[in-house]
């Protein structure tokens, strides 16, 4: 298979909940604008706003076409800003890319993706961009070059620190024993990249909010790489639902495998409730010592779990996709999301389905959104696919289709053409 060869591709994806949303789009590589929402920057674009002398947003092309009609979006509609560079980048070449700062007048839903064009999408990742109030200055990383799998899938775990409001000072203590092993300076919108000794448990502090998103990869694999988004350790929770299931497959690649991780200075017992095929409710458990992870196998399939503790106390976990064998066919990561994060409401900030430079195989869709129900009483799901409306109607707007979920099950869901 194809190295990478330094050239990276950025594709950035905001999915807009109302129509007019303006959007603020600040360039890191000459400095932040001081009000974001006053720029003075002939860099900073203004979209959605039918002035082109501000910009407009890309659509997949670049350079970008701007006209006055192409600079407005209506409800349900994705920017899609794609960009190839160089690595390592010279910032006298301004790109849309990572560290620049995003501003919004309603509510969006970002995601992020990257890979180099060597290999391609057989070595990429994406993550969910939280907005700057889920920041926070605490995080312990679950996962680390400690955990051993059968492909190896945390061999190599780099960990992201980036300001978001202001410079920050940040302290790592790798081993977690009460220790800082380093201190330094970052400036906001830059990132510091800590890899080698990161392992389960690594804590990193900082003087002011920061974001902290996690790459991981299986030395020398063809290939195996899973990205992650993780939470400040305030915003953990007792209680997870995991809407990824383990589902069939000929080679066993779609084992998706749950990593825990107890925060604590107490052992802490973590139950995991799963669904048989004759939807028996089994629960099982396991005992954590004080900054120790367990990995829960995910042997039965097409069921969600719900994780939890009786106690109260938060912990934290990630699943990991292809968790048996070499790890190489289907290898993706997903963080599961703490209960102060669920909501009746979703906005999906991009599903693309395919790699958006191949010809081959136009029609595939590998992106589906997977959802799961935590009550025991019958769950309706609405989806609107486009997010645009719907030709059926409820108490909470307009919707093209319903879907009934029981207690754990795990649905995916497709859209022929995008789901948004």
């Amino acid at each position: 298979n194809p190295a990478p060869v330094c050239t990276n591709v950025a594709l950035i994806s905001i999915s807009a909940f109302a129509s007019n949303t303006l959007i603020y789009w600040d360039h890191w590589e000459d400095g932040y604008e001081s009000d974001l929402s006053s720029p003075t920057q002939s860099t900073t674009e203004i979209w959605i706003d039918a002035n082109i002398a501000n910009g407009c947003p890309p659509n997949f092309t670049n350079p970008v076409i701007c006209t006055a009609t192409g600079d407005v979006i209506a409800r349900g509609q994705a920017v899609v800003s794609i960009e190839t560079m160089p690595v390592p980048r010279n910032p006298a070449n301004i790109f849309f890319d990572g560290r620049d700062r995003i501003g919004v007048t309603r509510p969006v839903a970002v995601t992020r993706f990257g890979w180099d064009v060597g290999p391609a999408t057989l070595l990429a990742g994406a993550v969910e961009v939280y907005d700057t109030s889920a920041h926070g200055q605490k995080f312990q990383i679950p996962v680390g070059t400690n955990i051993v799998t059968e492909g190896s899938a945390y061999e190599y775990v780099l960990v992201s620190v980036m300001p978001t409001r202001s410079n920050a000072t940040i302290v790592v203590d790798y081993d977690n024993n009460g220790t800082p092993d380093f201190t330094t300076n970052v400036a906001v919108g830059a990132t510091l990249a800590l890899t080698n000794r990161v392992v389960a448990g690594t804590v990193v502090t900082s003087s002011a909010p920061v974001q902290v998103t996690l790459i991981t990869g299986d030395v020398g694999s063809n290939y195996e790489s899973r990205w992650y988004n993780i939470p400040p350790e305030e915003s953990w929770s007792s209680q997870y639902l995991n809407p990824v299931s383990s589902v069939d497959s000929p080679s066993g690649y779609g084992r998706a495998d749950v990593v825990l991780y107890n925060p604590n200075t107490n052992t802490l017992t973590v139950y995991r409730q799963y669904k048989t095929a004759a939807e028996d409710i089994i629960t099982t458990s396991n005992n954590l010592a004080p900054g120790t992870f367990t990995i829960v196998s995910n042997t039965v399939l097409n069921t969600a779990q719900y994780y939890y503790t009786t106690n109260g106390e938060p912990f934290f976990g990630v699943g990991f996709v292809d968790a048996t064998n070499s790890g190489q066919a289907s290898d993706w990561g997903f963080s599961l999301v703490p209960e102060g994060f669920l909501t009746p409401l979703l906005l999906v900030g991009s599903a693309p389905g395919r790699d958006p430079f191949s010809a081959t195989s136009p029609d595939t869709n590998v992106s589906p959104i997977w959802v799961t129900a935590g009550s025991p009483d019958t769950t309706v799901l609405y989806v609107d696919f486009n997010g645009d409306g719907g030709v059926f109607t409820n108490d909470c707007g307009e919707y093209d289709t319903t879907f009934d979920l029981a207690y754990l099950d795990s649905m995916m869901i497709y859209f022929f053409f995008q789901a948004e």
